[in-house]
């Protein structure tokens, strides 16, 4: 099973659980997980807590009295799979040196 660190801006954000999943498999994984498509993806994963995939590392902000969810995973984020560091490219993902 892979684990899969998303960073938002150098921000540790999730860690994407990627079930029978290894190497881009798992990097498109968590980049689907950590999207804002038909809902949260973050407000989801708090919802789910340690029933879900998607654990949060950065906690959900609160104002007013509501939860503000995180934004989507887009270019130039990063993600680390097997102490590998891969950056979010407009198509696929490139590893880091």
């Amino acid at each position: 099973m892979a684990t899969v660190t998303v960073f938002h801006d150098e921000k540790p954000m999730a860690i994407v659980i990627a079930e029978g999943k290894t190497g881009s498999k798992a990097l498109d994984y968590a980049y689907m997980a950590t999207q804002n498509i038909d809902n949260s993806w973050s407000l989801t994963a708090q919802e789910l807590g340690a029933k879900g995939n998607v654990v949060l590392i950065c906690p959900n902000e609160y104002d007013a009295g509501v939860y503000i969810g995180h934004r989507s995973t887009s270019i130039g984020d990063k993600m680390i799979i097997d102490e590998q560091i891969f950056e979010v490219a407009s198509f696929g993902f490139e590893r880091i040196e």
